[in-house]
């Protein structure tokens, strides 16, 4: 236990209770005495122990120890405050009076000790901030938010017997501890004592106060680069981010009253000329007051600028003989010469994408140009000069090239081409005759044939033998001739018009198609696909019969006669008037007429 009161009465006690036994006694046994140094000085918080509770009994006459109970006050084990000369008192009761022949009396002493402060190290917290997060009014304000209220921040070295920071020193409240010189301006990383406004002692302490330090951190500033896309060939500074163009802060984590000490650029290297792909966008920031950014840990994430690849159109123009280039389908005929082709590039400059890349054209060959937008041009699809008709026609295409470092994107119509323009080829026309015959009358009739109207519809040293192939029948119309399907022609007569001139039994040859023949389109109206060529069998011929012609040959018997000669016919049929006649008769054929010959004067007739 601590010892509150002073030890004087108890001392003033024990006095008289020894006078008195020692009258009641002072011829009986030996007395007794209690020997005990003055104690060593200890310091507050030792417990009083044997150490210093050392006190012996022993006869006054001959030094012989004595049995007996010593009573300390104050007892073994208290803590006494801190102090000096405080009393510490010893009863002693003999308990072998009689065989110890001492006298029953109980005596006491007492003894001085010195109780030394015991050392206490009361040590501020260490804290820390961040460079503006203090604020105005900092030593009262922010800073004490940091320390406890009740001081259970403050580290304490050195207490005993169960004391409390607030016991040992009697004291509380946040005043006690301050940061001078601090605010939200204060730099950063700097360090500032956190000291004891109040530094009050302790009766039973020896108090040390040790500062904490208070460190002003700098302000950790995260700066993100926005994202760009530009396209190749387009020179976008100062048009949407410059090479060093201003970030805007507006939104960073800067200090207002920093703001504007601070710039930050965005840097970049790309210009009209740079390829496609990615590129870093790189933060830098600068201030314009010295030592302002030091306050920070600006840390940047870099953005960047992707370059697309231009689009570059590809298209294909025609131009037919001496028109002018023109875009769209083009449509000949089998034989006539093609259209010639040639491309034409254009650069996109949609959505304000300009092109900026001065010696290269936007439209046309002088992509060619030296500035190298294209290394070889594409090819132009082309067919033969003797392509025939083909359903849906050809597909002139233009494809392939190369485009300097993937800077260019070229769409395509189709799997291979930029671009296509189509070729219709026509058939060409080809007009079939049949050939118009001839008969004399009783002969059967001539075979049939048919002809070009104009060798020159023939293209690209086709033959009629190579294109109609045997597709074609030329034949008589029997019912045009008034003749059965057997009959042979050798029953027509001669037909005469209304002059009496032989005339044509018209339209009895006719032009058709073989039955069963491939590769023979029926267009209608007597007009057949074949081939490359339209065939038009439309026209007829005619067949003339034509009556027999004779030929009269004289053989005269005689060359002269006698004046007054009678004329005879004779005895024979061959004499006429006694002169020898020979007449022969004879077809187209050259075959003898046979018939009956009469005769009259001067002329000759055949019945």
């Amino acid at each position: 236990m601590k010892l509150k009161s002073s030890g004087a009465c108890h001392l003033l006690v024990a006095a008289l209770t020894i006078t008195l036994l020692s009258v009641s006694q002072a011829f009986a046994a030996s007395a007794v005495t209690i020997s005990w140094d003055t104690p060593a000085d200890i310091v507050y918080g030792t417990a009083l122990s044997a150490s210093e509770l050392d006190a012996t009994a022993a006869k006054s006459d001959t030094g012989a120890s004595v049995t007996g109970n010593f009573s300390y006050n104050p007892v073994l084990g208290t803590v006494l405050p801190a102090g000096t000369t405080q009393v510490l008192t010893v009863t002693f009761t003999p308990t072998k009076v009689a065989d110890e022949d001492v006298e029953n009396k109980v005596v006491s002493k007492t003894v001085q000790i010195n109780v030394a402060k015991a050392p206490l190290t009361v040590t501020a917290p260490n804290r820390s901030t961040t460079y503006g997060a203090a604020g105005a009014g900092a030593e009262t304000a922010a800073i004490e938010a940091l320390l406890d209220g009740n001081y259970e921040a403050v580290s304490v070295s050195g207490l005993v017997d169960g004391d409390t920071l607030v016991d040992a020193l009697n004291i509380g409240g946040r005043a006690d501890l301050t940061v001078a010189g601090v605010n939200g301006t204060t730099s950063a990383s700097t360090s500032h004592a956190i000291t004891f406004a109040n530094k009050p002692s302790s009766s039973n302490y020896s108090v040390t106060y040790v500062n904490g330090t208070l460190t002003i951190n700098k302000k950790a500033v995260v700066l993100e680069a926005p994202d760009y896309t530009t396209t190749y060939g387009f020179d976008f500074d100062g048009k949407t981010i410059g090479k060093s163009s201003v970030f805007d802060i507006a939104g960073a984590a800067f200090e207002a009253g920093d703001r504007a000490s601070i710039q930050v650029n965005q840097v970049h290297n790309v210009d009209e000329k740079t390829g496609a792909g990615t590129y870093d966008v790189s933060l830098v920031p600068t201030e314009t007051t010295p030592g302002v950014l030091a306050n920070y840990d600006v840390s940047t994430v870099a953005g960047s600028i992707t370059v697309n690849p231009r689009q570059v159109t590809v298209n294909l123009l025609s131009k037919v003989g001496e028109n002018a280039a023109r875009d769209g389908g083009d449509t000949i005929v089998y034989g006539d010469a093609h259209p010639t082709y040639s491309a034409v590039y254009t650069i996109a400059t949609a959505g304000g994408i300009d092109w900026d890349i001065a010696d290269v054209a936007v439209t046309g060959d002088a992509l060619k140009a030296t500035a190298g937008i294209i290394t070889s041009p594409p090819s132009i699809s082309t067919i033969a000069a003797n392509s025939g008709f083909k359903a849906g026609g050809y597909t002139i295409g233009v494809s392939g090239g190369t485009f300097v470092a993937g800077n260019f994107s070229v769409t395509k119509v189709d799997d291979t081409n930029y671009s296509t323009e189509n070729l219709t080829i026509n058939r060409a026309p080809l007009t079939l005759v049949p050939n118009a015959k001839s008969m004399v009358v009783g002969a059967v009739l001539p075979a049939v044939d048919y002809s070009l109207s104009n060798s020159d519809q023939l293209k690209h040293g086709d033959t009629s033998v190579g294109v109609l192939s045997d597709n074609i029948v030329v034949a008589y119309d029997k019912a045009a001739l008034g003749l059965g399907a057997d009959d042979d022609g050798s029953t027509l007569t001669v037909s005469r018009d209304l002059n009496g001139a032989v005339a044509a039994y018209a339209n009895s040859i006719t032009l058709s198609i073989k039955d069963g023949a491939k590769n023979v389109t029926d267009l209608g109206g007597g007009i057949y696909a074949i081939g490359n060529y339209n065939v038009d069998i439309t026209a007829k011929a005619g067949l003339t019969v034509n009556p027999v012609s004779a030929a009269i040959t004289w053989a005269a018997a005689k060359t002269t006669i006698t004046y007054g000669d009678a004329f005879s016919t004779g005895t024979a049929d061959d004499k006429y008037n006694n002169v020898n006649v020979a007449v022969t008769t004879k077809d187209a054929n050259g075959d003898v007429i046979t018939g009956v010959w009469t005769w009259s004067s001067k002329l000759i007739s055949v019945a």
